[in-house]
């Protein structure tokens, strides 16, 4: 998809961030610098933050919140920060992120050790198809079904139509005989039956 937008970058042919961006599309500016406005030495691994920001970091230019938007869902971000003047309405149009945080008093901090949102986020872009870890990966799910005759006719040519284009047609036939204008016996006959019963003995 070719959205357009400029990347601008200090190093860039080392940063991989950059590549990624280049395989999905995004237009990457040979100019510009990641300008760091912090003082490093204020925390324990300030260096350590510095350096990544310079070989990973990157500044995504857009023409408007649209294009914006657009960029956000094809990165799939694992922490997204929106601070614009009603960052609700931005979140709205956002669907791949693993957590999104909104306004200047929700650094991202919160949903790491406060807020309640998993910790454990989608990364390297898989938020367009995953979500965080939560309870319900660690439950086990059934689904039960349960149709009656006349449910069952109700779909049986589409489910038909498609067991046979997969070439399944042992599942096409158990739903054609079940249909059919001589239904399937669903009891066994007295004698079949009888049969059973004596095998057991």
């Amino acid at each position: 998809m070719k959205l357009g937008v400029k990347v601008h970058c200090r190093r860039e042919k080392r940063l991989i961030g950059i590549d990624n961006h280049k395989r999905r599309g995004l237009h990457v500016s040979k100019a510009g610098l990641i300008v760091v406005l912090f003082n490093q030495d204020q925390f324990d691994r300030g260096e350590q933050a510095r350096g990544c920001l310079e070989e990973y970091g990157a500044f995504v230019v857009v023409k408007d919140k649209a294009e914006c938007v657009k960029v956000v869902n094809e990165l799939a971000p694992e922490h997204l920060h929106v601070q614009t003047r009603d960052p609700e309405a931005f979140a709205e149009k956002v669907d791949n992120a693993g957590a999104i945080f909104l306004g200047p008093f929700t650094p991202v901090a919160l949903g790491d050790y406060a807020a309640g949102p998993s910790h454990v986020l989608p990364t390297g872009g898989t938020a367009r198809f995953a979500s965080g870890l939560s309870v319900n990966d660690f439950r086990r799910r059934t689904s039960i079904m349960n149709f009656t005759r006349a449910g069952l006719r109700e779909i049986a040519d589409d489910v038909i139509s498609m067991a046979t284009k997969e070439g399944l047609t042992g599942h096409a036939a158990s739903v054609s005989a079940r249909v059919a204008d001589k239904p399937l016996q669903l009891r066994p006959s007295k004698k079949a039956a009888a049969a059973a019963a004596k095998m057991k003995k």
